[in-house]
């Protein structure tokens, strides 16, 4: 739809929540710090609230999972950022439809 963009991240076992993770569940997309223990911790949080899994497609043998979510496109940039950062994971929303 107008105004909705896609964005996929390439994420290792620990970056997902589940491996029943699924299209149409709703996910948080979280910041998370990977600053060193001498440096000052970076903004963290939740940078998208309840973005929808639009696909999931396994990469190798390791667990690694390739998650597409639809998201406002003006969010869509900033997530990639972060995830181009080594710095996304997902928190599954209680209450998806599964």
């Amino acid at each position: 739809d107008a105004g909705e963009g896609v964005v996929g991240l390439a994420l290792a076992p620990g970056e997902y929540p589940t491996l029943l993770l699924a299209p149409g569940d709703r996910v948080d997309v979280v910041l998370t710090d990977r600053s060193s223990p001498e440096q000052t911790p970076t903004d963290t949080g939740i940078v998208v609230a309840s973005a929808e899994v639009f696909d999931i497609t396994g990469l190798g043998t390791q667990g690694d999972r390739f998650v597409s979510l639809l998201m406002p496109s003006e969010d869509a940039a900033k997530v990639a950022g972060a995830a181009a950062a080594g710095r996304v994971r997902l928190v599954l929303v209680a209450g998806a439809d599964r």
